[in-house]
């Protein structure tokens, strides 16, 4: 077993088997054709309404057709990093709150523009 390797992230196994599941769940709700829950609700698209089409387009290749779903898709790998190292991706810790700042005013962009849209 490993110690103190710092290139695992904290509770790793945890972490790497709820990302799984949760990816499993969104294809096989997006293979059966649920809809997002809060878009049913209310009528809006929430913030991550597209996520899961975006990762099927991906998986299947089709890179440009993923950004068309979900345009903020590139902020959604430096947040998984985010995640399963507890929020401390790099050594400076103002350039953590800064990378994930500009991640979060980037999905925020371009939902706000998505709502413009409707």
């Amino acid at each position: 077993m490993i110690k103190n390797n710092r290139f695992l992230p904290k509770n790793w196994v945890l972490k790497a088997v709820v990302v799984a599941v949760t990816a499993i769940m969104a294809w096989e709700m997006y293979e059966i054709g649920v809809q997002c829950v809060f878009l049913r609700m209310t009528g809006i698209p929430c913030p991550g309404c597209g996520i899961t089409r975006a990762t099927a387009a991906l998986l299947s290749g089709r890179v440009i057709e993923a950004f068309a779903y979900y345009p903020a898709y590139g902020a959604l790998p430096i947040l998984f990093l985010y995640f399963m190292y507890d929020g401390k991706v790099f050594s400076h810790k103002g350039l953590n709150r800064a990378v994930l700042i500009i991640c979060a005013t980037v999905i925020a962009l371009f939902y706000v523009i998505k709502l413009l849209k409707l």
